[in-house]
């Protein structure tokens, strides 16, 4: 029978999904306890969840990677989504209200940010296509007869 310690341990070392669900809760719940601690009446609030994951990764504590590439793309939905939820109300009220001011040095920046990219990608494709190939005889050093 496996002890109490044994399957702790193997909750931290074995990568599986369940270890990885543990892992970033418990990253998560540490950072959101610590955050609110308030010294010289400052704290870190939620940044200091950045702080534990730091220290996690430090300490040597892994996640598969599979799964923390799952956790980040869902983090950053979650993100997106709750941030649309919060701005976007305001976002549409604002253009009713001020709409978008036809400010003649924005639309100069416009023109040129344009220009440029366009000029400095012609350039690259142009450039590009007068490259040569890489023979095999100068990878050995050898330069081509």
């Amino acid at each position: 029978m496996v002890s109490v310690m044994e399957w702790i341990n193997g909750l931290f070392t074995v990568h599986s999904a369940f270890q990885a669900v543990v892992v970033l809760s418990l990253i998560c719940f540490m950072g959101l306890v610590l955050g609110k601690i308030h010294i010289k009446g400052i704290s870190l609030g939620v940044a200091f969840v950045f702080f534990i994951g730091i220290i996690a990764g430090h300490l040597g504590l892994e996640v598969d990677p599979q799964m923390l590439n799952y956790a980040e793309t869902f983090g950053l939905v979650l993100f997106v989504y709750t941030l649309g939820l919060h701005v976007g109300p305001n976002f549409f009220g604002s253009l009713r209200r001020e709409g978008i001011s036809p400010d003649p040095l924005c639309a100069k920046r416009r023109s040129v940010s344009i220009t440029g990219t366009t000029g400095i990608t012609a350039l690259d494709l142009r450039a590009a296509s007068k490259q040569r190939p890489i023979t095999a005889s100068e990878t050995k050093g050898r330069t081509p007869s």
